[in-house]
């Protein structure tokens, strides 16, 4: 074997964006961009890591089954963390994005240009001033009633995130290579944006084919995202490991409120 459990990681650090591999003789053997990562499953005493680029796959040999699934779990465990921190960053973008928007009424601007008088309003970097309506071209014109009509009514939208706990139905075995529907749970509305699913705290993120680990499906198409009459479908195969009626999954989501 050229790897082992103690040895082939070692401890992330704030700034870290990759995952670094070691093998048995201490000296980098690979490093991992998490998001590149398409699969990740053991196979006996094999750890099987897929990625995206080339559809290239990385195997990491481990004494024992026992060692390779520790294995998985450290790996993953690093992967999550690298990719909370992406979650996060682009979040404080949209932040960022949300409080410069914020910093003018655009409903206002564009009601006004709209009934056919002169706006002007202070933004956080100066003064913002727009003519009469009469005096723009035809097309700027049906694009500005476009634009003020849009914002009007993502104003009017109130969205929520979500966490859903549940608990897994039954037992079910890594060793079927098949999407199960492990919550018997059927959901009634459509989320928006992405859908974070953690597995006893373990991040996993749904895709929208049979070579994802986990997809909402109707029994026919199948989406990284929930939508009406879905439920949540996993390979545990894929996955790694075994998931029982003890364990807890819970799955995060926008979803449009009243």
């Amino acid at each position: 074997m050229n790897y082992s459990l103690d040895k082939f990681l070692r401890p992330l650090i704030e700034t870290d964006k990759i995952v670094t591999v070691f093998n048995n003789l201490n000296k980098p053997a690979y490093t991992i961009n998490p998001i590149s990562v398409s699969r990740i499953y053991v196979s006996s005493n094999l750890l099987k890591i897929n990625l995206t680029k080339n559809n290239s796959v990385i195997i990491l040999d481990f004494s024992d089954n026992s060692e390779a699934k520790q294995a998985l779990q450290r790996l993953q465990s690093q992967f999550n963390i690298i990719k909370n921190k992406l979650i996060t960053v682009e979040k404080e973008k949209e932040t960022a994005i949300s409080q410069v928007q914020d910093s003018v009424d655009f409903s206002e601007v564009y009601e006004t240009i709209l009934s056919g008088g002169t706006f002007s309003g202070t933004a956080s970097s100066g003064t913002a001033s727009f003519g009469t309506a009469s005096n723009l071209e035809s097309r700027l014109y049906s694009l500005i009633q476009k634009i003020g009509s849009d914002v009007i009514n993502i104003k009017a939208k109130k969205i929520a995130k979500i966490t859903d706990s549940f608990s897994p139905i039954e037992y079910f075995n890594e060793q079927i290579d098949i999407h199960q529907d492990v919550l018997g749970f059927q959901f009634d509305f459509d989320s928006l944006g992405d859908v974070t699913i953690y597995i006893n705290s373990m991040l996993l993120l749904p895709g929208d084919n049979d070579d994802s680990i986990s997809y909402f499906s109707d029994g026919q198409t199948k989406k990284n995202q929930i939508f009406t009459n879905s439920r949540l479908f996993i390979n545990l195969n894929l996955l790694g490991y075994s998931i029982e009626p003890t364990d807890y999954i819970s799955i995060e989501y926008l979803k449009q409120v009243n």
